[in-house]
């Protein structure tokens, strides 16, 4: 709220308008501490704040014979308030003693007894309340806990699982490759050209691999031949060579006008199984553990440098 000194400004004097706000100050040491104090403050003279203002004069003059009504009124106030002090000093701790002393009374009783007991009993059914609510927290958190771990070692066990997978899968890729089953890429995934081969060495090993599956008993199978298995499929302008397929030689040039090509005759007693020969020269037929083959004219095979054991390597000049 405004202070009084600004309120009644230029109506009431000044020491007046002090007096109120020192009467309504918050701070108990900042009011009069006596009626003797008090009366002094209401009563100071001062200099008239108004001046000679005609508006002013006009306005004190009307409000001068409400001065003593205002003066009394705040002096029955402030000795209200000492006599108020005064008797709740004294019968204050009286009471006090006395409602203690009935409440002592009333818990004494039996009713006061069975009010106490029903309350101890709520209080220990709370206290119950809340350690059951307590452990049963600890339970789901615990079982929570036991989930987590059970997702997570489940997933270690799955990736686990996939890494052997993939190890296995190239392992029989590897192991396709050798017996000449597989020529794709050797990446550890077990797609549609992996089965396609694992197929291709069941079919012409007379195996029975019935599940189609990348597994140690498998892997054993085709680990335990050490030669080609699958024929070797050469494409186009190709054509098998010492296991793997190599270009078609180039055909011999037409003979002149008037010249007839060589012709080579085999001697009558010439055998192509005979590996006491080292060279055999082109157009004949020369064998070896694996198979035969015809040299091609103007070319030689050479018995021993390699040839997949079909008689010698073909060199062709």
């Amino acid at each position: 709220m405004p202070p009084a000194r600004e309120v009644g400004k230029r109506r009431y004097r000044q020491g007046f308008l002090d007096a109120i706000d020192a009467c309504l100050a918050v701070n108990y040491f900042e009011r009069p501490q006596s009626v003797a104090q008090l009366r002094q403050m209401l009563l100071a003279t001062g200099k008239d704040p108004a001046g000679t203002d005609p508006a002013a004069v006009q306005d004190r003059r009307r409000s001068n014979w409400l001065r003593p009504l205002t003066a009394a009124s705040l002096v029955l106030l402030a000795l209200g308030t000492g006599y108020g002090a005064l008797d709740f000093g004294h019968w204050g701790p009286a009471t006090s003693s006395r409602n203690v002393e009935e409440t002592n009374q009333v818990l004494a009783s039996p009713q006061g007894q069975r009010e106490l007991e029903l309350e101890r009993q709520r209080r220990e059914a709370d206290e119950r309340q809340r350690q059951t609510e307590a452990v049963e927290r600890r339970v789901e958190i615990e079982a929570e806990q036991r989930r987590q771990d059970a997702l997570a070692a489940a997933a270690q066990a799955e990736v686990k699982r996939l890494a052997e997978h993939a190890a296995l899968v190239r392992s029989l890729q590897a192991a396709l490759s050798h017996v000449g089953c597989y020529t794709d890429e050797i990446d550890g995934q077990w797609d549609a050209k992996t089965r396609a081969a694992f197929e291709r060495f069941a079919k012409h090993t007379k195996k029975d691999l019935a599940s189609g599956e990348p597994t140690m008993a498998a892997l054993y199978d085709v680990v335990s031949h050490k030669d080609h298995v699958c024929p070797l499929k050469c494409g186009e302008g190709t054509v098998q060579r010492g296991g793997t397929c190599v270009a078609k030689p180039k055909a011999a040039p037409p003979a002149a006008a008037g010249e007839r090509p060589p012709r080579v005759t085999a001697a009558p007693d010439y055998d192509p199984h005979d590996r006491s020969r080292r060279v055999t020269p082109g157009g004949y037929v020369t064998c070896g553990r694996n198979g035969c083959q015809r040299v091609p004219p103007g070319c030689h095979a050479v018995r021993g440098a390699g040839g997949g054991g079909l008689g010698g390597k073909i060199f062709c000049p």
